[in-house]
């Protein structure tokens, strides 16, 4: 096995990984839909498994080092990596510092006009992740 395949093969593990945050969710949403009938879906779960963002980000820039691409390459991916973690770390400094993360505060008004902006922005920056980590992992020799 020659080392483009392997890049390859490990490129799209590491792709597919970044999707987990998305793709877990929904698939226990419809499993408890079905057997419970219930429409469960947790909101918060996607930033609870950005784990996999950001190894699955790693992973594709270590492959892209390692198969010599310039930085401009990957550079997208590092600044939406980034801005993901920012937003995530954002969101949890901002629940601790308000309360929100003790229970001393409610979830409403402006904290929650705050927290589901972050969340929104996790999810948009964590897609674009995703994205860019499948078109990296096709350009891989």
């Amino acid at each position: 096995m020659n080392k483009s395949k392997v890049s390859k093969g490990l490129g799209y593990l590491f792709s597919v990984a970044s999707t987990f945050p998305f793709v877990v969710p929904v698939l226990l949403t419809l499993i408890i839909l079905i057997t419970r009938g219930k429409f469960l879906y947790d909101f918060m779960m996607p930033a609870e498994l950005i784990l996999f963002t950001i190894l699955a980000a790693l992973g594709i820039i270590v492959l892209e080092i390692i198969d010599k691409k310039a930085f401009s390459e990957y550079k997208k991916l590092v600044v939406y990596l980034s801005l993901s973690i920012i937003n995530f770390i954002g969101a949890n400094v901002y629940a601790y510092f308000t309360g929100l993360a003790h229970g001393d505060t409610e979830l409403e008004g402006i904290h929650l006009f705050f927290i589901v902006i972050f969340v929104i922005l996790w999810h948009l920056f964590a897609i674009l992740v995703s994205i860019e980590c499948f078109k990296l992992t096709k350009k891989l020799t």
